[in-house]
């Protein structure tokens, strides 16, 4: 059994002299912030979020902090993908975004090992003002070692909140050995899933081409024209391997990609 192990991670930035930096960092194995890095002649840091295992160990559990003051940005990476490895784990992110601020939190996927049981909340608030691009990614176990929904639980919860108001809010629990993963509005023969939420007053040119070119999509609508296939996207997927769509509202914009390799997709029965 492994031992229980609290990692921390806590970021501060600030806006000083017409360039964002990390005024207070703080970390504790299992966790560890890489010093600030300025990339590509960027005005603001990008920091790297690391830990010795290279993932969550059973009982274990993660709280990463960050606030961004007023004007300030900051861009959050990972240095690989995250293993969860078997056993109960915990990982807590509470992001606080001032007036006019930016963060870019963009990890690498969580990878599921067989026997994994992951609880993740997710806390954004942020200004009316302010931008958040935040991705949220997983894969259903390694592939190579046979592990495709071989995990055992995983309960993701994710709130936004702008100027005091939730704004998004989404809960599930998946539970393979309960339900099977492969109905069409749960899995189908998808093994990775990505969510980019954009929220803030975005320009088009700031976002991604292929997000900034979308059309805006209602919740029913959106909803309807996915329930509504009843191979969700195969000829999407038989070119991109992958299945997206776009969820945008007057306060964010939600974008969602499944994917999967050919040699992992199979055909439900």
């Amino acid at each position: 059994m492994s031992k229980a192990a609290i990692g921390l991670a806590e970021l501060t930035v600030a806006l000083l002299e017409g360039r964002s930096v990390v005024t207070e960092q703080y970390s504790q194995a299992p966790l560890q912030l890489h010093r600030p890095l300025y990339l590509d002649g960027d005005l603001y840091p990008t920091v790297f979020l690391k830990t010795p295992s290279s993932g969550l160990l059973g009982a274990d559990k993660h709280q990463l902090s960050v606030h961004a003051c007023p004007a300030s940005t900051i861009k959050i990476l990972n240095q690989s993908a995250t293993l969860v490895y078997p056993g109960a784990s915990e990982q807590q992110i509470e992001i606080d975004i001032a007036g006019g601020a930016t963060v870019l939190f963009e990890p690498c996927p969580l990878i599921f090992a067989a026997g994994a049981n992951l609880t993740q909340t997710v806390r954004i608030e942020m200004a009316p003002t302010s931008r958040l691009s935040y991705t949220d990614e997983w894969s259903a176990g390694r592939i190579a070692m046979n592990e495709r929904w071989q995990f055992e639980r995983f309960d993701n919860t994710i709130e936004i909140l702008v100027g005091g108001l939730l704004r998004y809010r989404e809960r599930f629990i998946l539970e393979p050995v309960k339900a099977s993963p492969t109905e069409p509005v749960i899995g189908q023969h998808f093994t990775k899933f990505k969510s980019v939420y954009y929220f803030g007053p975005w320009l088009d040119s700031d976002l991604p081409p292929e997000y900034a070119k979308q059309e805006y999509l209602s919740d029913q609508s959106l909803n309807q024209e996915y329930l509504n296939q009843e191979t969700p996207s195969r000829d999407s997927a038989a070119q991109e391997h992958r299945l997206t769509w776009r969820l945008k509202r007057p306060w964010g914009t939600v974008d969602r990609l499944l994917s999967a390799s050919p040699a992992t997709q199979t055909t439900a029965d």
